[in-house]
């Protein structure tokens, strides 16, 4: 869809957009935009939820699952024991099992509408883990 403004150096975007059409689930929309002289800006990108007609349910966070680097990777899922809005994450992860070095840890919320969000990637490192090695001899004097 294409649509025209009167030239300006800044422009608020404020507008509907028909999503009748879409399946209720995440979505991406992208916008770029014109100068006068012909060039195109590059393109910015967002995901936007369509849920629907129904506004009886609250939407609450019920669970969420967390893994280390790549989807291929062991999946922790918690559930929540009630449904909350907003949740305070404060939980240890265990990564003993995950070798030292730099990481990504990505992490997703799903909601009552049982819809996961968009993947949160934060870049991690994983110190190594002091291992005690030694041993005991019993000697008898």
């Amino acid at each position: 869809m294409t649509q025209a403004v009167v030239p300006q150096m800044q422009y608020s975007l404020s507008t509907t957009i028909d999503a009748s059409a879409l399946s209720n689930g995440m979505h991406r929309i992208h916008l770029r935009f014109k100068e006068v002289g012909g060039i195109w800006s590059s393109v910015t990108s967002s995901f936007f939820q369509k849920i629907g007609n129904s506004t009886s349910l609250v939407n609450l966070l019920s669970s969420y699952r967390y893994w280390v680097d790549s989807l291929t990777a062991p999946i922790t899922t918690i559930h929540l024991p009630s449904a909350v809005n907003p949740y305070k994450l404060i939980q240890n992860m265990d990564m003993t099992n995950i070798p030292q070095g730099n990481h990504v840890l990505n992490i997703q919320f799903k909601d009552t509408y049982v819809f996961w969000n968009v993947i949160l990637g934060e870049a991690c490192i994983k110190n190594p883990l002091p291992i005690a090695a030694f041993s005991a001899q019993s000697t008898l004097l």
